[in-house]
């Protein structure tokens, strides 16, 4: 029997990268695969959204089963993460697995519908690897200010045909029953041995090379450019405007593709928010407070504070 994912990381490095969404992951994910040659002759082993979704290794491996999430797949041609991971480890060449994908702990869609930030969070990492409960497992997460990452959920969500009531929205999420420190005690409790490591999207920037080398152990090459991927404040009215009760899926994704093309972001034409000023500043002021708390409960779990 070859190596499996628990003797690998017994002397090998696995970093496992959970988003959170809408922070970049897609900038991250498309630089890491357009060097996926070069890392791999240098035995980092990546797994990116394309390895897990299309195959439909996400599916197997976070399938719902009586309100619970399941990892077993009896058939051994249709891998779930693990056995992906077994394969991967097997490769003697292979000294560092790397994984990406935010949708292993959720969607924008559950989040909103919940009205909460990852509400079946716990269920999802009781499907993962137990593996990954090892100091040589290292899991990164960005956090982002409250109210920008729920108004770009809502945009992410609507450009998929999904539309919810923003005034519920909104009174749910200031409220804020669920915040990122239960997001990363959640991730601890599940993993106590690993290694746990946050960064802020909004310093992604300045700490861009330390994110890449915390994946590869070495330089990343960025893609040039980002893309942003997010509706205007009057596309997102328009298509309000426009929709119908119980429209389905096929027609929101029409009137979002013409809101799209006909009030394009701009200066002149901002992201859709949804917040007031006011709102905004409260959300931002907990986020604060919740960063500080989390650097306090978990010290050195900052990306660059060691």
């Amino acid at each position: 029997m070859g190596t499996t994912l628990k003797d690998f990381v017994q002397q090998n490095k696995v970093v496992i990268h959970l988003g959170a969404h809408k922070t970049a992951t897609t900038y991250i994910q498309s630089s890491l695969k357009a060097q996926r040659d070069a890392l791999k002759s240098a035995g980092v082993a990546l797994v990116l959204p394309s390895d897990l979704r299309a195959t439909g290794v996400l599916r197997r491996t976070f399938r719902k089963s009586g309100g619970a999430i399941s990892a077993s797949s009896p058939d051994p041609d249709k891998p779930t993460l693990g056995t992906l991971l077994d394969r991967i480890a097997a490769d003697p060449a292979t000294r560092r697995i790397a994984i990406s994908e935010e949708s292993m702990i959720g969607a924008p869609r559950k989040n909103l519908a919940c009205k909460s930030l990852y509400p079946d969070m716990d269920q999802s990492l009781r499907a993962m690897p137990d593996a990954f409960d090892h100091p040589n497992a290292t899991f990164l997460l960005a956090l982002r200010d409250y109210g920008s990452f729920v108004s770009s959920n809502i945009t992410t969500a609507v450009r998929r045909g999904n539309i919810f009531d923003l005034d519920a929205l909104r009174a749910a999420f200031l409220a804020l029953h669920r915040d990122w420190m239960d997001v990363i005690d959640d991730l601890q409790e599940a993993f106590p041995t690993a290694t746990i490591k946050v960064w802020r999207f909004e310093q992604f920037h300045a700490l861009e090379s330390q994110v890449f080398r915390a994946f590869t152990q070495g330089p990343v090459t960025p893609r040039s450019t980002r893309v942003f991927k997010t509706l205007s404040g009057n596309a997102m009215t328009y298509i309000l405007d426009h929709v119908e009760p119980k429209s389905e899926q096929v027609r929101i994704r029409e009137l979002v593709l013409a809101a799209a093309k006909k009030f394009p972001v701009s200066v002149d034409n901002p992201p859709f928010d949804l917040w007031s000023a006011e709102q905004a500043a409260h959300m931002t002021y907990r986020y604060e407070l919740d960063w500080h708390e989390i650097c306090k409960a978990y010290p050195g779990i900052a990306l660059g504070s060691d």
